[in-house]
């Protein structure tokens, strides 16, 4: 036999109502029985919820572990994943030139991914030609930038200020990106040397 529910705790957030306690709900009896619910209107809406409920506790579950795993793999890895992250300080005016690097980094992003494609799915020469265009690119994207901005005669009393920001913030963005896919690299090599090994 079911037992009543206190209606109470399912308002509150303290405490969330699980598909259990939605299958063995019982609802008191009107005073008036001709004023009562639908016995199977009742039944049918608590079949419902409990089933809803029960699909959430079973995504939360899988959420839960994979939360868990990702912290053991960070963990694993060297990463503090319990430190509460400091508050982002400000960040200070870059450059114009930066900027400029900043507004095409999705654009070299998607040209190395291009490059990363050829290597897997083309000859050697191909990706080799790839990547060769890429950094063709990516070199006469930066010296038609500063060109731009020596051409206006206001900003060459900044050059060096802005070329030391510009190069400051390349080697930066340069050695974390790097540093990342040496990472992922280092996994993946990893993984396929314990594959082999079996």
């Amino acid at each position: 036999m079911s037992t009543p529910v206190d209606p109470g705790p399912v308002r509150h957030f303290g405490r969330t109502l699980t598909a259990e306690e939605a299958r063995t709900a019982t609802f008191p009896q009107s005073q008036l029985a001709w004023r009562g619910y639908s016995e199977d209107s009742v039944n049918e809406f608590v079949a419902r919820a409990a089933d809803a409920l029960e699909a959430a506790e079973q995504d939360y579950g899988a959420l839960r572990a994979e939360v868990e795993r990702l912290r053991g793999f960070y963990r694993e890895h060297g990463t503090d994943v319990d430190r509460v992250a400091e508050p982002r300080r400000p960040r200070r005016r870059t450059g114009w030139l930066v900027n400029e690097v900043e507004r095409y980094t999705e654009t070299h992003l998607n040209l190395a991914i291009a490059c990363a494609d050829s290597a897997v799915d083309d000859d050697p020469q191909t990706s080799g030609q790839q990547l060769y265009h890429a950094r063709v690119r990516a070199r006469l994207l930066v010296e038609d930038m500063i060109s731009a901005f020596l051409a206006d005669p206001r900003n060459r009393v900044r050059t060096e200020d802005e070329l030391q920001l510009l190069s400051q913030w390349l080697r930066g963005f340069g050695d974390a990106f790097l540093a990342q896919v040496d990472a992922m690299v280092q996994v993946a090599d990893g993984r396929l040397r314990s594959v082999t090994r079996r």
